[in-house]
């Protein structure tokens, strides 16, 4: 009705007023109840290598899941002012705040989303709010303790509720299923998850589905089967996605969604064998296999050697293996691990490795392919 009002403010007193002349925890309403009026003392801790071998463990959990909560807070609160928040920043200052909070024997430091909401909807625009909430709290410390006892922890649940009200888009959570419904079923289990938890630990919970969906994705990487797209050029795309897109006879070029990593390497080429086994059986048996690498941003140890040995397995049974679009530096790092064993063709766009095929296939019985020295530019048809 009035948001310039100070509702919140009008609430605390009135609550405190009422509970004073009504005496409320007679009646079974839960207050805040007594808070120390003294301010902490500064204390220089003297940490010892076993003590701090001892906390190290739990200290790193705290600062990770506080951290993590802290930023989604912060990024759910920026949609709503469309701003920009920085992690970098965000990191520094709690673990400044963190590092003065254990000097003075005080909680592990971080971010509140029903604090944040209520700063929010009190009409905090910028940073300052966060100093003038921390002088208001250092004065009620020295001068309103005997009062605040007497408020009612069911005024301090209303005016958390009605500021998270307005953090709260259905609309937004009904379109995130229709856009993706990994993110609407990890939008809608937080959702839930605060209705039993405590709206932070919902947070964190939404935070580790997250962590969890994407370590999945990665796991299982999406490896499919490409070729050219009549309609536009010749350019490479799944195969299945227009009627335009079609295969030729011995040439093989499949795609990996994701890095190859240490995670998902064993179950990309259980993949790609499971692609030439089904081609073998079909009677178009692949004589060239294509790596299509312009997704593969990286390429660990772990990965590399599960390649060399696979690629090894393919040379001996005369199918010759191709790689294109890959970035320079997994390029370097695959010839230098595959050279020797199975050499390995590089083409860097359609038209070399559409040429290389077509003039091998006319002109051997089988492919010997050669690492490809000599940079070309990117076809231009590609993309």
């Amino acid at each position: 009705v009035a948001p310039g009002f100070p509702a919140a403010l009008a609430a605390l007193g009135g609550g405190m007023a009422l509970s004073y002349v009504f005496s409320f925890d007679r009646f079974g309403i839960a207050t805040i109840g007594a808070i120390p009026s003294h301010l902490p003392t500064l204390v220089f801790p003297v940490v010892s290598i076993a003590g701090f071998a001892q906390i190290f463990g739990s200290a790193l959990i705290i600062a990770v899941i506080g951290f993590m909560s802290t930023y989604a807070i912060g990024k759910a609160i920026a949609q709503k002012s469309r701003e920009r928040i920085s992690a970098d920043q965000e990191l520094v200052g709690q673990g400044g705040a963190n590092i003065m909070s254990g000097l003075f024997g005080g909680l592990p430091v971080s971010g509140s989303l029903s604090a944040s909401a209520v700063n929010v909807d009190s009409g905090a625009r910028t940073g300052l709010s966060s100093i003038v909430a921390a002088g208001a709290i250092l004065i009620a410390l020295l001068f309103f303790t005997p009062v605040l006892q007497f408020l009612p922890r069911t005024v301090l649940s209303a005016i958390i509720i009605a500021a998270v009200l307005h953090l709260v888009d259905i609309k937004k959570m009904a379109e995130s299923f229709v856009v993706s419904k990994t993110d609407g079923t990890i939008a809608f289990i937080t959702f839930s998850a605060a209705f039993i938890f405590k709206l932070d630990d919902a947070v964190v919970i939404g935070i580790l589905l997250s962590l969890l969906f994407l370590m999945s994705r990665i796991m299982f990487a999406d490896v499919s089967v490409v070729g050219f797209d009549r309609a536009r050029g010749d350019i490479l795309r799944r195969v299945g996605a227009a009627a335009t897109v079609e295969t030729e006879p011995g040439l093989l070029i499949v795609r990996a969604n994701r890095s190859i990593l240490y995670a998902n390497s064993e179950h990309i080429i259980i993949e790609i064998r499971a692609l030439i086994d089904r081609y073998r059986a079909s009677g178009d048996a692949p004589r060239l296999l294509v790596l299509n690498f312009a997704s593969v941003n990286e390429i660990d140890m772990t990965a590399l050697e599960d390649l060399e040995l696979f690629f090894a397995e393919l040379h001996d049974e005369g199918l010759a293996v191709g790689i294109i679009y890959a970035k320079d530096r997994e390029r370097a790092r695959l010839v230098r691990s595959h050279g020797s064993r199975a050499p390995i063709a590089f083409f860097h766009n359609i038209s070399e490795m559409r040429a290389y095929y077509v003039s091998a296939a006319h002109g051997q019985a089988t492919l010997h392919l050669t690492p490809i020295a000599k940079r070309h530019p990117r076809d231009s048809q590609a993309s």
